[in-house]
């Protein structure tokens, strides 16, 4: 069985607790639905998707002849998207928003190694950030609805190795 929604749903929890669960929640962050840009009031919104292929391993065990850890690393996408034409500024102040809720997210991140010690994972760093992007349904500037930034995230997790996966 796949440990990525695991993760996933780990990851997702995370963020909705974000600054004391008064920025995102179920109306404004999901995974793999970008519906929630356009949730009714919503400035900002986090959606998570995968960014990136899982690769697997079953591990070795110990000297004794111990086989059996699985493991599977997977690479998510956390968008933080903000809303243009909010406040004053323009772009660059909404961009300045942006960034600073991306580090924001990023210091909230970081002391959860092990997502709040969820099932199955043994570690979580994050990868990269990448610059603000236009989100656009027409590839053009002045179309554009939100600014969005991705944080990669990487999750190594554990399990039993599935069943066929070991020869004994």
């Amino acid at each position: 069985m796949s440990t990525y929604p695991i993760a996933e749903s780990a990851l997702l929890t995370l963020i909705r607790a974000y600054s004391g669960g008064t920025v995102f929640d179920e109306a404004n962050s999901s995974v793999d639905n970008w519906l929630v840009l356009d949730a009714n009031g919503t400035e900002v919104a986090a959606v998570l998707e995968m960014a990136g292929p899982t690769t697997e391993a079953v591990i070795d065990g110990d000297s004794y002849g111990v086989y059996g850890e699985y493991q599977e690393t997977h690479t998510i996408g956390l968008w933080l998207c903000q809303k243009r034409g909010t406040g004053d500024g323009g772009d660059g102040a909404v961009k300045a928003v942006l960034k600073a809720l991306t580090e924001g997210m990023k210091d909230h991140l970081r002391p959860y190694r092990r997502l709040d010690s969820a099932p199955s994972v043994r570690s979580m760093r994050l990868m990269r950030t990448t610059e603000p992007a236009y989100i656009s349904p027409t590839d053009k500037v002045e179309d554009a609805t939100h600014v969005a930034q991705q944080i990669v995230v990487q999750v190594l997790c554990e399990s039993d190795a599935p069943e066929g996966e070991i020869d004994g």
